[in-house]
């Protein structure tokens, strides 16, 4: 368009996609500008807004609370660029409110905002979106935010009430890389079976916390996730199994039964099988 618009009129191609295309960006959807789309009347415009209170929809849900409302209108009404009169921005299956300036603004917004965050309260279909995750474990890796239960998140600023920083996590992967040898495979709870301590264990969360310390640390320690609680460590850069941990349980004891492997994992690793 901007090229066309060069051709005809002598304008600028930069100027044009800076300065004027901007203005219409409600025509503009998944790298086309379209004006031929229909659009809602007065009052289902009225309607939709009163209805649309949330900043993030499904476009699915979107066109269900209009076929709601207006059982006998054209669900074609609903499109980007109503959608985009409505207040929102379009992505190709949902649309966010356009107080945000990106889906990543808005995905930033709803982890980071709290100081605790519960994603098992949240649709598992936003937690699969890429952006969102995206997000995620950005966060995550700078250690911003901590999970300290699946799916369940602690934000930096209530740890450095505490007087806990980025910092002495990075400490603890540290002190935890001293600690294993070569190879090992280990859970939390085998390290401090074997005598592991750090300062963070005063803070008293659960195993995953600690855990997802280390999960961040991927140049030194590789992991899977064995249940829903527990996680396998290696110390390096490998593929992680049940399996390998398993060959290593009966390497040191040379010969075991399952009975007694069964209590090992359970007691010493914490994985219950």
């Amino acid at each position: 368009l901007a090229e066309a618009y060069e051709a005809e009129y002598g304008g600028r191609t930069a100027t044009l996609k800076n300065d004027i295309l901007k203005h219409f960006s409600i025509y503009y959807h998944q790298s086309m500008f379209r004006m031929d789309l229909p659009e809602l009347n007065p009052a289902e415009t009225e309607a939709l807004s009163e209805q649309l209170v949330d900043d993030f929809y499904f476009l699915d849900k979107i066109k269900l609370t209009y076929q709601r409302l207006f059982p006998h209108s054209n669900i074609k009404n609903i499109n980007p660029y109503t959608i985009k009169k409505l207040g929102f921005m379009v992505y190709t299956d949902y649309a966010i409110r356009n107080t945000y300036l990106s889906a990543s603004d808005y995905f930033r917004f709803i982890l980071t905002h709290q100081d605790i965050v519960n994603l098992n309260e949240n649709s598992s279909k936003i937690t699969q979106l890429i952006t969102f995750t995206s997000q995620l474990y950005k966060l995550k890796a700078n250690y911003e935010i901590i999970e300290f239960l699946p799916l369940q998140f602690v934000h930096i600023r209530r740890l450095m009430q505490r007087n806990i920083n980025e910092g002495q996590f990075r400490a603890y992967c540290d002190a935890v890389d001293r600690f294993a040898y070569p190879g090992e495979y280990f859970t939390i709870a085998s390290l401090r079976d074997r005598g592991f301590e750090h300062e963070l264990d005063h803070l008293g969360f659960d195993e995953w916390f600690y855990s997802s310390i280390l999960a961040e640390d991927k140049t030194r320690f590789s992991l899977r996730r064995v249940t829903k609680s527990n996680r396998i460590f290696c110390k390096g850069t490998c593929e992680v199994y049940l399996k390998d941990l398993i060959r290593q349980v009966v390497a040191d004891q040379n010969s075991i039964d399952i009975y007694e492997l069964r209590e090992i994992l359970i007691e010493t690793y914490n994985i219950s099988t």
